[in-house]
């Protein structure tokens, strides 16, 4: 089962030259520890109601627990490691997309619903629409798939020339994107035709995810990069992630903060702006996923080590206070840049 550990962090927040402001909470946190896969935890995310995590792994299982840690049922059946998986809006459905080439659906209560099979390889990514109806997968296969949510093939979308390693509907269901090794991301109408394609990363684009109010959408990708874009297809900004190469990025359900992995071993806070809030690493595997809970208050992580971490966090606090601390500091130190004096001004 979980293990809950009350964990004090440092109790200083650092400022530097290169715009970055390094905030650590002030008061004690607390950090679930969900221990039970034998193999690499693959994906971890949140059910909507936020009562259950649910985690995929290289074991072959899918293990659902509630939010105190205790595991309360493992999903069985894929002949191969798990990729990727997704609730459905309505918190009924869980889907799980494997190297095996299917993905399985099952009822929230941990029974097998059906098999989907269609894809000529691995399935790396699926994603449920806003209105728990159609789903879409991505894969090795370089395409990806529509279905309803009783396991019906609707639709193949073809268009990348590479395999496809996320798909994502946006929370208003009007749009489809799909992340790909041929360093693009596309977009897709709810119901599969082609509308853009995203250029401007040069490397394989590994994640792509929407923003709560379907008006962003992220992408990361192996050139270091994660790319925001407008529900339009233009790029509003570019954030260059750390040494290693950035391979999920997550917007929290208010817009404001970017939670972002790498292959490092790093997870890592940040504004919009560019701003660098906090930093975390994982003490031995790579960090594989990272996911918010619907109200932003916890953050989901999977690593190579068997486990998978859920971080309660108290942002809007954790930013307030060490604004105040170092708000002296930026006002009159003669070394800052005007442009960051404003920086816990902004913070709202």
């Amino acid at each position: 089962r979980g293990e809950l550990k009350h964990t004090p962090l440092p109790l200083f927040a650092s400022g530097s030259y290169d715009k970055s402001i390094k905030l650590w909470e002030l008061h004690p946190a607390s950090r679930l520890v969900l221990q039970g896969h034998k193999d690499d935890v693959r994906d971890v995310i949140f059910s909507p109601d936020g009562e259950l995590i649910t985690t995929a792994s290289s074991d072959r299982t899918v293990k659902v627990w509630n939010r105190s840690g205790k595991l309360l049922y493992t999903l069985q059946g894929h002949t191969d490691r798990i990729y990727s998986v997704s609730f459905s809006p309505d918190g009924q459905t869980i889907a799980s997309a494997s190297r095996d080439g299917t993905v399985r659906l099952w009822h929230r209560q941990g029974t097998l619903i059906k098999v989907l099979t269609g894809h000529s390889d691995w399935v790396l990514g699926v994603s449920f629409s806003a209105d728990s109806r159609r789903l879409a997968t991505g894969s090795r296969d370089g395409t990806v798939k529509l279905w309803t949510s009783n396991g019906t093939l609707i639709k193949t979308l073809r268009g990348h020339s590479s395999r496809v390693n996320a798909v994502s509907f946006s929370p208003d269901g009007e749009l489809l994107a799909s992340a790909s090794d041929d360093n693009t991301v596309k977009l897709w109408t709810g119901d599969g035709r082609l509308i853009e394609t995203l250029l401007g990363h040069t490397n394989s684009v590994f994640d792509v995810s929407f923003s709560a109010d379907s008006q962003l959408l992220v992408s990361a990708s192996y050139d270091n990069t994660v790319k925001l874009w407008n529900r339009d297809g233009t790029v509003r900004s570019t954030l260059k992630g750390p040494a290693d190469s950035v391979a999920h990025a997550r917007l929290s359900p208010t817009g404001k903060i970017l939670a972002t992995t790498s292959w490092d071993n790093r997870v890592q806070l940040w504004r919009l702006d560019d701003t660098l809030i906090t930093t975390w690493k994982a003490d031995k595997g790579r960090v594989t996923s990272v996911n918010w809970s619907h109200d932003g208050n916890a953050l989901a992580i999977g690593t190579e080590d068997n486990t998978a971490i859920v971080w309660n966090l108290d942002l809007d606090n954790m930013w307030e206070e060490s604004c105040n601390w170092l708000r002296d500091y930026l006002e009159n130190n003669p070394n800052i840049k005007d442009s960051d004096r404003v920086l816990c001004q902004e913070k709202n």
